[in-house]
């Protein structure tokens, strides 16, 4: 850990989320929500980064369609059990040269243990309504504070909001997408995010949602 701020109710760690201490101090918290997102250029990405769950922990995990079997596979072998999934339709699309068209993101909800009840939420759709969540969120995909992956904040505000965690633990920060939901529904978020400059704009985004200013407590 290079870094650790405290910003209201939050803790944002600058450092890498699969080196031992930090694994250590993360896991020393006992989130009881992981939500994982890993980078698309990260090698091995879903097997280095999903862990077995502990007790009752649940686990929002993303992939696009090219990452789905590497992801499921990753989590099942790890001992998660899959509830249900989420769509994120980007309503445009893009093509790369090594890729077909891409249009959309899921978002896995796994759990451990023998059952997961989660609560009905709304959230606002592309007209702006309030709507009761469903399986496909339509959102027009758009770079949000200068990140190019960012998540839409009402999607994941509502993915967590289902779940009622005590704590969320984001070990691939990135947009804050995470942290900004998380003071939305009034819960503490851990996020860790390896990027320096990523993790400076993250602590000004949170600032601004939070009204708090962020406090450094630990540097290596």
């Amino acid at each position: 850990m290079k870094k650790v701020y405290q910003i209201g109710a939050h803790t944002l760690i600058v450092g890498d989320s699969l080196e031992t201490v930090t694994r250590g101090f993360t896991n020393s918290l006992h989130p009881d929500l992981l939500v994982i997102d890993p980078p698309y250029d990260m090698r091995d990405a879903y097997e280095r980064s999903v862990r077995p769950p502990e007790g009752g922990q649940r686990m929002l995990l993303m992939w696009d369609d090219l990452r789905a079997d590497n992801a499921i596979r990753a989590a099942f072998n790890a001992g998660w059990r899959l509830h249900s999934e989420s769509v994120w339709d980007h309503v445009t699309s893009w093509r790369k040269p090594d890729r077909p068209l891409i249009r959309h993101r899921t978002c896995g909800v796994f759990y451990a243990g023998r059952s997961l009840s989660m609560a009905p939420v709304t959230l606002r759709n592309e007209r702006g309504e309030n709507v009761r969540m469903q399986s496909v969120y339509r959102h027009q995909k758009t770079s949000m504070h200068g990140h190019p992956h960012a998540k839409p904040i009402e999607w994941i505000r509502a993915l967590i909001e289902s779940l009622r965690p005590r704590l969320v633990l984001d070990p691939f920060l990135g947009s804050a997408s995470t942290m900004v939901a998380c003071e939305q529904v009034g819960v503490p978020c851990v996020g860790v995010e390896i990027s320096e400059p990523y993790a400076d704009d993250a602590l000004k985004i949170i600032q601004s949602y939070s009204g708090h200013s962020p406090k450094e407590v630990q540097r290596d």
